[in-house]
């Protein structure tokens, strides 16, 4: 019985410790200054879909203190398809390095004000202070892998 609790108490705290594992491979990667270092840690796909959902929900904030109209339809559908295609034009492993050498300088272990689990499945690293514009970035288990899916500016 002693030895299942201890596996069992390995497991947790194996499984806790690997987003902060993962924080340090890409403050690795991110010394490098290689792009292609940062590939196995970043799903492009869910962070240019995460821009896409940010960008619609400041666009029905903003349409909720104006009101709906056919000026803020036209907005909508113009920032659909013109903000769509640029974000997946700009977002790019370039990018995403850039982003996260801006603020963090490269160190998200050191910069990193808090970080921790959003739910088993999501880790949440935040740099700089609550109401001083900080900057999140969102880890998603993934098969077992924790990959960057969302970067929050």
């Amino acid at each position: 019985m002693r030895y299942l609790m201890g596996t069992a108490f390995l497991i947790v705290l194996v499984f806790l410790a690997y987003p902060y594992t993962r924080m340090y491979q890409i403050d690795s990667a991110l010394a490098t200054n290689d792009v292609n270092a940062l590939k196995p840690y970043v799903d492009l796909d869910e962070v240019r879909e995460a821009n896409k959902k940010s960008i619609n929900q400041q666009l029905d904030r903003t349409t909720a203190v104006v009101g709906e109209n056919k000026m803020t339809d036209m907005l909508r559908k113009g920032v659909n398809m013109i903000g769509g295609a640029a974000v997946d034009e700009v977002i790019d492993l370039a990018w995403v390095r850039d982003t996260l050498k801006e603020e963090g300088k490269g160190d998200l272990l050191k910069n990193a004000s808090f970080s921790f689990f959003e739910s088993p499945t999501r880790f949440v690293i935040r740099i700089g202070e609550l109401g001083n514009n900080p900057r999140f970035i969102q880890f998603t288990l993934q098969d077992w892998d924790w990959r960057i899916t969302a970067i929050y500016l």
